[in-house]
């Protein structure tokens, strides 16, 4: 039996605090019509208090709490929760759905919603979706599920009707966006990756290939292609286009060739039409032509340096190359050069890897442990592994001691101060960047064989040197940038084999005795690259050289020793007469 004189706070204390627009709970389930005694019916069955929307539908549905209990308390399988909701008899008239954020998993076919115009079945873990019949559709939004074939868009019956179509963070195979020509009144578009956890765990929409398919949605505002391997045919979008979000952060992945242009849009603030203004459409051409020299200046290394290594046993060989891989050394050192002067001319500051299309955080501070304690009870600590708090606006010192099981935190883009961690905690992903600490405290706290990615740059660290983080040797992503750091590049890298990305932007590192940067290792700025190259050729120039010398000695020697020879010869046939 309900004790119907129980209060709001007694079901449950939240009841008493406050949430958007200056409303508690409390007032938000009442202006719904929801009462205490609702409250108590649907908690009591597994509802949550933030579910206020679900408990007024079916309150005004009437539906009963143990059917819906037991159809749903365990898995929420999306088909059933649509059947359940909308019987066939009325799915006809249906020409709004939301069934957004519903924790719904599995196929979803909406086939008998025929008139549907307006579809939002985003934030589940949907991984089929079948809408072939919708005809009249004009919005529709199935972002952040576990999407992988694109087929449902294929069977579109009226294509041109979509006005909104958002189609981000979900892991669709391999392909171009010639599916899209037919969506000739498209004003928004979504297409890329832009949620970390996605990045972390390598989960990315793959298109690929040029823009041009899109030269006919003449409609087209807003664009985002963040993290696909879409990377060419800027030329061809629409004049009408006002904003393009792209971004080039995939996780320990190969560079999509989109780093340039990226900062580019950036410092336009994703205004297309301004990027056109200031920077026209040879832009990427540019990017690729840099890219290229780039590549074969990093052949020409492997190749002259692998030549040198064993002179001596290819001398006699080298004899008549050397001549033309030294005139291919100064090609490569002019070509360096022009790529230099590109870069610094094109970039004057290093892109930084940002996701683009974040929604604008709040400007209200709040109190870092605060908001912790109130959206982590401590009872419920145990047993949670992954922490998401990026770009929160917390504020101040932030203790975790009691999640013992944590092994991912992402605290980004906040004004945290100090980080508590638990006693030997497992943490393998680490992402506290641009915050406002002071100490690297927490650094003791991490067991350093778990370790895989730590990014912290954009803070306040005293100057510490950078073999600090030497025994993290499972390290697969370090980044660092823009803090005080210092020391010896070669001693870092030689403690983590298995680093293949390093962010080391305005870090005062030396490179003195650092002979080659591993093959699997990105380096970010891309200006060090260009730098580490030139010296290289430099010194395989040296190198070059110094052999040059030796060949032309040796051969003087032989020469001396043939004409010896000779001499030798004629005076014994003389005696011999």
């Amino acid at each position: 039996m309900l004790n119907i004189c129980q209060g709001w706070t007694e079901i449950d204390p939240n009841f008493a605090r406050e949430i958007g627009e200056n409303k508690t709970y409390r007032q938000i389930w009442e202006d719904l019509g929801l009462t205490v005694r609702d409250a108590q019916k649907w908690l009591q069955i597994g509802l949550k208090i933030k579910d206020f929307e679900l408990v007024s539908q079916l309150k005004v549905g009437n539906y009963d709490s143990q059917e819906f209990a037991s159809k749903f308390k365990e898995k929420r399988d999306a088909q059933e929760w649509v059947n359940f909701f909308y019987p066939l008899e009325k799915r006809k008239n249906v020409v709004k759905l939301d069934v957004s954020n519903k924790g719904l998993e599995g196929s979803l076919d909406l086939a008998d919603f025929t008139n549907l115009e307006w579809l939002n079945c985003s934030i589940n873990k949907l991984d089929n979706l079948s809408i072939s019949n919708s005809a009249n559709l004009e919005y529709f939004d199935c972002s952040c599920n576990n999407l992988s074939n694109i087929k449902f868009i294929i069977d579109i019956k009226c294509p041109n009707k979509l006005i909104y179509l958002n189609l981000r963070n979900n892991c669709f195979s391999l392909g171009d966006l010639k599916l899209f020509i037919k969506f000739t009144n498209l004003e928004k578009f979504y297409l890329g990756t832009t949620e970390y956890s996605n990045i972390y765990c390598k989960q990315y929409n793959n298109f690929c290939g040029s823009l041009v398919h899109l030269k006919d949605l003449k409609k087209l505002e807003e664009l985002c292609i963040g993290n696909t391997m879409v990377n060419r045919g800027f030329k061809y979008l629409p004049n009408n286009l006002k904003k393009l979000f792209v971004a080039d952060d995939r996780e320990n992945d190969d560079d999509l060739g989109l780093s340039e242009i990226v900062e580019e849009l950036k410092n336009c603030y994703y205004d297309f039409q301004e990027w056109k203004k200031s920077k026209g459409f040879g832009g990427r051409k540019e990017v690729e032509e840099l890219s290229r020299k780039l590549e074969i200046s990093g052949s020409l290394i492997k190749n002259l340096k692998g030549d040198c290594e064993d002179w001596e046993k290819k001398f006699n060989e080298l004899t008549a190359t050397l001549i033309e891989e030294t005139n291919n050394k100064n090609t490569a050192l002019e070509e360096i050069e022009e790529l230099k002067k590109a870069v610094s001319k094109n970039s004057a500051e290093e892109p930084k890897r940002n996701i683009e299309n974040k929604e604008h955080a709040s400007s209200h501070v709040i109190n870092a442990q605060k908001w912790l304690n109130e959206n982590y009870p401590k009872k419920k600590r145990k047993g949670i592994k992954k922490i998401d708090i990026a770009e929160k606006n917390l504020k101040g010192s932030l203790s975790l001691v009691k999640f013992s099981d944590l092994t991912t935190l992402y605290a980004q883009k906040n004004q945290l101060t100090s980080l508590e961690l638990p006693e030997n905690c497992e943490i393998d992903t680490l992402y506290v960047y641009s915050n406002k600490f002071n100490s690297l405290n927490f650094l003791s706290q991490l067991q350093p064989e778990k370790l895989k990615y730590l990014r912290i740059g954009d803070n306040d660290f005293p100057p510490t040197d950078i073999t600090c983080f030497s025994s993290f040797v499972k390290l697969k992503t370090l980044s660092i940038q823009n803090n005080d750091f210092y020391g010896n590049l070669e001693e870092l890298l030689e403690k983590l084999p298995k680093l293949e990305l390093l962010d080391i932007e305005d870090v005062k590192v030396k490179t003195a005795g650092l002979k080659h940067l591993p093959s699997n290792l990105i380096v970010y700025p891309r200006l060090f690259h260009v730098n580490f190259l030139k010296e290289q050729l430099e010194t395989v120039g040296e190198e070059n050289r110094a052999y040059q010398k030796k060949i032309t000695e040796l051969q003087e020697q032989l020469r001396r020793e043939k004409e010896n020879k000779t001499l030798f010869t004629s005076q014994i046939e003389q005696v011999r007469k």
